[in-house]
């Protein structure tokens, strides 16, 4: 079987294809805005890293192995295997198995087999953590968490065998929408990235640079961004990481410039000061502020704690600052 393909990737996709380490574990993602074309980059990467592998030393054949990851199977039949069979079709560039959820793609020299698989049940997550492959791709990887992402890479590199010539090239990557900042995957590829972990972003939506804009809709991002939380169209449109909505510590309409002073506040001795005090098994906190004339609420000091009841932050740390700096209030 054989098929003749014609994509032409954007430069930030053209270089996270292309991005890998040679003989060795590597780790490489891609984040941007719904529609950038990123999905498409991280499958046609298989076909890619398959042609590096070496041949078998047998039948001169380049055999691998890779899994699809998706956190649902509704998510992945809808989006990761219908992207995948928009590109390779069944009986052209290959072999659908429907029972299996597997694809066996065939070019050249090259026998690719590509698994699809979903994490809904412990026991589905037992199945992908049994696989021996080549590598392991991640669709929404911020929708994934960590340990089934360490758990995983200590399963690729095992295909193929070492009858077969052994995996030559093997390796973890995704693509997302960008996640919130106090995420493990903001941790992982912003702020403290290892030697072997590759990050590419892609301009915002309505960026001049804009990806895969040829492909969508005329006025596609201003269209989508009818009706959307201002935080909605920050992740999916401009392609910014986010921040935490989980239990609400964030108020949504939080600006910055509005709500930071310029200048040091001082606190007013004719105005009663307000201790707010937010209990916790193990973390815990105190705001100290008041309400002035004109109605503002002004937060002077805050005190964050780990591991302190309630009677020894009072004593630690609430009435030492007190008397430091409240002293007639």
């Amino acid at each position: 079987m054989a098929t003749d393909i014609t994509y032409k990737p954007d430069k930030t996709v053209a270089e996270f294809i292309a991005d890998y380490i040679p003989n060795e574990l590597f780790y490489s993602f891609i984040v941007g805005a719904v529609g950038s074309g990123k999905t498409t980059g991280a499958l046609m990467k298989i076909p890619y890293m398959a042609a590096l592998q070496a041949k078998s030393p047998i039948d001169g054949i380049r055999r691998t192995k890779f899994v699809v990851i998706r956190n649902t199977f509704s998510q992945l039949r809808d989006t990761s295997i219908a992207s995948w069979n928009y590109w390779f079709k069944d009986g052209v560039a290959g072999s659908w198995k429907a029972t299996k959820n597997e694809f066996v793609l065939r070019f050249a020299d090259i026998e690719c087999t590509v698994l699809f698989r979903a994490l809904d049940t412990p026991d589905d997550v037992s199945r992908v953590l049994s696989l021996e492959i080549t590598g392991a791709i991640l669709d929404e990887f911020v929708q994934i968490p960590k340990e089934i992402v360490e758990a995983l890479s200590g399963r690729c590199g095992r295909y193929p065998p070492k009858i077969d010539g052994g995996c030559t090239n093997f390796g973890v990557w995704g693509s997302s929408n960008p996640g919130v900042e106090d995420s493990y995957w903001h941790n992982l590829l912003v702020e403290n990235r290892p030697s072997n972990v590759a990050y590419f972003h892609q301009p915002g939506g309505l960026s001049p640079n804009a990806e895969n804009i040829d492909n969508l809709p005329l006025n596609y991002y201003k269209n989508l961004m009818e009706g959307k939380s201002d935080a909605w169209i920050q992740v999916f449109v401009h392609a910014n990481w986010g921040y935490s909505v989980a239990g609400k510590p964030v108020i949504p309409m939080f600006d910055r410039r509005l709500h930071v002073p310029d200048a040091e506040l001082i606190p007013n001795k004719f105005i009663p000061l307000v201790v707010g005090y937010d209990p916790g098994v193990r973390h815990s906190a105190f705001v100290l502020g008041q309400q002035d004339l004109f109605g503002r609420l002004m937060v002077f000091d805050e005190i964050i704690l780990e591991g302190y009841g309630t009677a020894r932050a009072c004593t630690d740390r609430l009435i030492p600052l007190l008397n430091a700096k409240y002293r007639g209030f």
